[in-house]
Parts: C-alpha cells; structure tokens; sequence
C-alpha cells in the first residue's frame, strides 16, 4: 500500500518518516549541528532587525543586504500612514508616530552635516598634501599649513562626535522605519472578506456529509501520528491522489509558461523579514536554535515553500528589463509555526491545521506597478480555473486589511466549501507586494546593458495548491453514503493513464 507520512519534527530534532512506496522508516539528523525548533517563547534578539545594521556595529556582524531607506512618501502623510495603520489592527504608539518624522529628519541632517565634514577633511588633507609638496615654503604657506592641521583636528573631532550621534539615531530610527507596512491597494477592503466570485454550487447529498478525518478513518485512507494532532498519514487512495494533484497542477502552469524552481527549506533571518515576516516572533516562523555561538546571531528559519523561496535567488540581483515579467514556481514543502500552535490546542486532527504540507507557489516579478497588476489579475485567473476544472464549490474572495502581512498590499484568496464542516477554508491565494520586499533586499531591473535606469522589482506571488487542504475538500465534497469518496474526473482520468 502506497503510504505518505508527514510527521512534525520533535523536539530530538529527529524526523521520522516513510516514503511513498515501502514500509521502510528512517530517522534522521540534520547533520552534525546539534540544533532544535524554536517553538516556545522566543528570547530577547540581540539586533533590532536584520536587515540593517548600524555603523558602530557593522565590523563585528555580517550583514546580507544594504535595503533603500527612502522613507520621505511614507512620512510625509501621517494620516495616511495612521489610516494604514489602524485598518492593519498593528500597534504604533501616537507619540512614536509623532515622532518618526522628526527623527527622520535628525536622521537626514546628521547624514548630510555628515558627508559635507568628511568633503571638507578630504579637502583639507589635499591641500597639506599640495603644500608639502611645494619645494619653496613661504611664511604664508606655513601660517596657512598651521591652520589646516588645527582645522583638519577640529574637523575630525565633528566627524567622530556626529557620527556617534547618527548612530545612536540609526539604532532608535531605522528598525521602526522597517517594520512600517506597506501601503494599502485601492481594492483592498477594510472590513470583512469581499466576495468576488463564487464557482460552483454547494453539494447537495440525501445523507448527513462526514468530515474528512471520519471519512479517512472509515476507508483507511487517512491516520494521525501520536506525536500530535498536526502529524498525518495519507495512505492508498489519498497518497496517490496527492501525487496526482501534483502533476495536474504543475502540468498547467508549465502550459501557461510558468518555469520551475528548486527551493530551500531554511531561510536567513534578512530575508524573512524583508519579505514583511517577524523573524523573531515563534507564532509566524519555526526558528533553528544553533548551540554555536556565531551561528545562533544569525540563525535559520524553517519556512519551506513561500514567497521567500523566489526572492531569497533574486536578493542583491539585477534583472535585464527585456525578461519581465517572470513567471516561476516552485513545489515542496511548506512549514507553518501557526499550525504548530494552533494543532497543540485543536480539539481534533485535522487537515486544515498541518504543520508540514505539501505545496505548489506561483512567483512573479514585473518592472512596474501597472506589469505587477497584470500578472496579479493573470494569476488570479489561473488560479480559480485550475479549481474550476475540478468542479468543487469554491469562491474567491479580497481578504480585508486586518489579515495581511505587513508586505502585502492585496491578496485574492481561494476558498473551498467543505460540506463536513459547512465552512469555507482557504485553498490558495495570490498577493500583490509592489516594490516592498524589492526595496529591503536589493531586487532591480535595469535595462540590457545593466548599468541604467535601475529600478526595483514589482512582487506578485501566490500558493495555488495546498495538498492538505485540496485533499480534504474531495473527501468531503466526493464522499458517499457508505463512506467512501471519489476523485474529480479530470483527476481519475489522468490517475487511468
């Protein structure tokens, strides 16, 4: 019996698992490195954010990326930015966001008082240079070489004091800056979840519908490890259908000239939080706790499949304007430190609560905002005809401020109707990020020859297939009255080939 186990790693840092055919089971250690998930309350992080590190500690920390601190649009509009605020339900206290401007602009007169002493030290030490050098020293010139050492003193002793100063607002400043949200699309709503498009009718069945974990318990087909509620086993039928998904899924976006990517599980701290995430919260992320010293400063985070699997590649890259828009995607694993949570505290096993899941994101990069609109409409399109093909009850649905990543600007989610639960659960979705991410990890276009009009990137990314999820909702929607369940039929004819 086909047989296909996803099993939350524990705290042994062991994972068990069994491959699609065969009973074999493996343990086994993530290398020599002695490290655990994070999952407890996280400690205090030594760095404010990772993506910025302030002058007086930049010789002892390794930093990835350098991100755009041009924050003059955002500040300028403080209604703006406390509508955006409070639409989010994020926490800003008034008298921090009375504040920002003023430190910015203290950020900004630092910076430049800054350069213009250090024009004028340059200056000063080129023309001790030019008197040195001259072969007859006039009385003058030794009265003026005098009072250049003595200025070129003063000046240095500025430049340390400033710089010091600058410091001390960059630790204060910058970090607040960055973890400012996005701005908010025209479209997206600000109260509840908007309705867009609904795609087939709910099933209609002579019987009381079972839940999916009744139906997988009746035929076999589904079981839940003992390590927790968010540990499961897809057996038979339900293994099969998750490779046949796979297929039918990666299949059409390949027709639609997708290209297919290899990413990693684990991600740089830089990187999730430029991609919105807060790398130090264990409620969004599963942290790797290092036991080296080094390694624990800059740790890693097990996220699997996600928008950072794309922009992880395109960090510090420049990309020639006459290949946008791209178009990837990606199929592996996806981790979710929520699930973890969430699964401890289920009243139930369930599919709709895994920590590990099998998926299939969609990735876009366009050269401007009207490019990444388009590809958000194009993958929103492919998305619900993906579903609709499979003639299950869905909808798609524009998710209300309050529920997005600080990153995300709008975000179109697929939601299928479950007739066990009588709910709709989200089976994808796709979101627009503009030059958000783009702007903290250094993601450009430039024209073919790479030195002009350097732009950042405009995101679009999006899941279109959650296994756990889509499996769940055609046990339910295709199940009958003696408890077993059917497939789609496009399915069962590519399962017949």
């Amino acid at each position: 019996m086909a047989t296909r186990t996803f099993v939350q790693a524990s705290a042994l840092s062991r994972r068990i698992w069994s491959p699609c055919r065969g009973s074999c089971r493996r343990a086994w250690k993530m290398g020599k490195m002695a490290f655990r998930l994070r999952v407890g309350k996280t400690a205090s992080a030594p760095f404010g954010t990772a993506l910025f590190v302030s002058g007086d500690k930049a010789q002892s920390r390794a930093f990835v990326v350098e991100p755009d601190l041009a924050f003059d649009d955002v500040l300028r509009d403080a209604d703006a930015l406390q509508k955006n605020l409070r639409s989010r339900c994020l926490e800003l206290s008034a008298c921090t966001l009375v504040g920002l401007p003023e430190q910015w602009r203290q950020y900004k007169e630092k910076k430049r008082l800054l350069a213009s002493l250090n024009d004028e030290k340059a200056a000063v030490a080129d023309r001790m240079k030019t008197l040195a050098r001259s072969t007859k020293k006039s009385r003058e010139d030794a009265e003026e070489a005098d009072a250049l050492r003595r200025r070129g003193k003063e000046v240095r002793e500025l430049v340390k004091t400033v710089t010091k100063r600058l410091w001390q607002i960059e630790e204060e400043l910058i970090p607040s800056l960055l973890s400012l949200p996005n701005g908010l699309h025209a479209e997206t709503p600000t109260g509840g979840f908007q309705i867009v498009l609904q795609l087939g009718e709910k099933v209609r069945m002579q019987f009381k519908p079972k839940k999916h974990t009744e139906v997988g318990k009746l035929t076999g087909t589904l079981s839940f490890a003992a390590v927790g509620p968010s540990a499961y086993y897809l057996r038979g039928s339900t293994a099969s259908l998750e490779q046949t998904l796979i297929q039918y899924f990666t299949g059409q976006l390949l027709k639609q000239n997708f290209v297919a990517l290899s990413s990693p599980d684990m991600f740089k701290s830089a990187v999730v939080e430029g991609c919105g995430v807060d790398w130090q919260d264990p409620r969004e992320v599963l942290t790797i706790n290092m036991t080296n010293q080094h390694d624990a400063e800059n740790p890693l985070h097990l996220i699997g499949t996600s928008v950072m699997s794309f922009c992880a590649q395109l960090t510090r890259t420049v990309v020639p304007e006459s290949a946008l828009p791209i178009k990837y995607f990606t199929t592996g694993r996806h981790y979710s430190a929520a699930a973890l949570d969430g699964g401890r505290s289920a009243a139930e096993p369930s599919l709709l609560n895994t920590l590990q899941s099998t998926t299939v994101d969609v990735f876009g990069a366009a050269k401007d905002a009207g490019q990444s609109e388009s590809l958000f409409s194009e993958f929103s399109r492919i998305v619900a005809s993906l579903y609709s093909a499979l003639a299950l009850p869905c909808q798609t649905v524009l998710v209300p401020a309050s529920s997005l990543n600080r990153a995300e600007m709008l975000r179109m989610e697929l939601q299928l109707h479950l007739p066990g639960h009588n709910r709709y659960v989200r089976a994808g979705h796709v979101s627009l990020y503009g030059d958000y991410i783009s702007k903290r990890l250094m993601m450009r276009c430039a024209d073919d020859t790479g030195r002009a009009h350097r732009r950042y990137l405009y995101v679009v990314h999006g899941t279109v297939l959650s296994v756990p999820c889509l499996i769940a909702s055609i046990m339910e929607n295709f199940q009958r009255s003696d408890g077993s369940f059917g497939a789609p039929a496009i399915l069962r004819e590519m399962q017949a080939k």
